[in-house]
């Protein structure tokens, strides 16, 4: 009898020893102190960080961003920044390609009274390299009017309609043959040459001019069994685009 009862005393004891246990919580791992869970008041509970435990690991995310910010940065900057030995280089090679002030590139360019092509050429000598630039320019001219000659044709049979005779085969045959006169009215306006770094050869410049005007009058005098029907398309809107 005094044995159960003992028992029973103690039973109650233990389970209220059980229940007054601290809660562990996330709030305590930063804080350090928090109240029982069964709200039976509030006091310091055991330290599970220490104020410099704490301090230490703010600085070590601190340092950790500064670490990773720094890494992306010179990431970014990788990618955009030319190796210093690779500038001077790069300039040679651009000095050496270049050619004369007035020449930039290879092009056939219009205005309201010139159309003027530009080209380069390699010679074995600078005579030949001139000459050889001069022959290019004068054929990037001749197919650049075939094909305005051609738009334009094109355009004024939609305009005029297939009876201007724009679309008739004599016709035609003259017409192809139109960009020819510009052997005739092209000039050489000027020319170069340089040599070519590290070869014997020669590099040459030219530059081909031609007065619209006077190419226009050229190529009229191909048409004298057709000259009505040059007449209709030369007076033709779409003719403005050459």
């Amino acid at each position: 009898m005094i044995a159960g009862a003992e028992m029973k005393e103690c039973m109650p004891i233990g389970g209220e020893l059980f229940a007054a246990q601290p809660v562990i919580t996330t709030k305590r791992l930063l804080a350090g102190t928090e109240s029982d869970s069964g709200g039976r008041g509030s006091g310091p509970g055991p330290v599970l960080m220490s104020n410099k435990m704490r301090y230490m690991f703010r600085i070590y995310l601190l340092l950790l961003s500064v670490v990773m910010l720094t890494a992306a940065g010179c990431s970014s900057t990788s990618t955009t920044t030319t190796r210093p030995g690779a500038a001077p280089q790069d300039s040679v090679a651009r000095d050496a390609s270049a050619g004369p002030d007035w020449f930039e590139k290879e092009v056939v360019a219009y205005d309201s009274l010139t159309i003027r092509a530009y080209a380069a050429a390699i010679g074995n000598d600078p005579a030949d390299a001139e000459a050889k630039a001069v022959s290019r320019a004068a054929t990037l001219l001749k197919q650049s009017v075939s094909g305005r000659l051609e738009t334009v044709r094109s355009e004024g049979v939609q305009e005029l309609g297939r009876e201007s005779g724009l679309a008739d085969g004599d016709f035609l045959i003259a017409f192809r043959k139109a960009h020819a006169a510009v052997d005739d009215a092209a000039t050489v306006q000027q020319k170069s040459t340089q040599p070519v770094e590290g070869q014997s050869s020669s590099q040459g410049f030219a530059e081909v001019r031609v007065q619209r005007a006077e190419l226009i009058k050229q190529m009229g005098s191909l048409f004298s069994s057709n000259e009505q029907t040059w007449e209709t398309l030369i007076q033709s809107a779409s003719f403005e685009k050459f």
